[in-house]
């Protein structure tokens, strides 16, 4: 067998097999009804406010006071945290909102002016909510 028929073969195999590790028809990143696991909603409150708290107080828009009481109030805010009947947004969408919040480069942005936070982002319709706000 020459070297040429051999690559031939070869590539015909793996044209071959792309259909059969490749998704299934009418799979669409994580709608396919389930599989993906729940974002924990008081990690990603603790996470977002804390990084949040961090962000105001490196942008100059609290102080070291404010900034003790903002954090002092994160365990308090995030227990009462729960997504809104028919929000359970995406690990990657609640990825993207922990990034932006934690983005350096985008500290002069205040959080609640981050698209990737926003509700009707993470969401769609549903708005979030806790007992303390967030």
């Amino acid at each position: 067998m020459t070297p040429r028929k051999m690559m031939l073969r070869l590539g015909a195999l793996v044209v071959m097999t792309l259909p059969i590790v490749g998704p299934t028809p009418g799979y669409v990143g994580n709608c396919s009804g389930g599989g993906a696991p729940a974002v924990d909603r008081v990690q990603f409150c603790t996470d977002k406010e804390t990084y949040a708290c961090a962000r105001d107080f490196t942008a100059g828009r609290i102080d070291g006071t404010q900034y003790s009481v903002c954090m002092m109030h994160i365990d308090t805010t995030c227990a009462g945290f729960n997504w809104p009947d028919g929000c359970s947004p995406s690990k990657q969408l609640a990825d993207a909102c922990i990034d932006a919040v934690s983005d350096a480069n985008r500290i002069s942005t205040p959080t609640n002016m981050l698209t990737e936070c926003d509700s009707t982002t993470l969401c769609g319709a549903a708005m979030l909510g806790s007992a303390g706000g967030i």
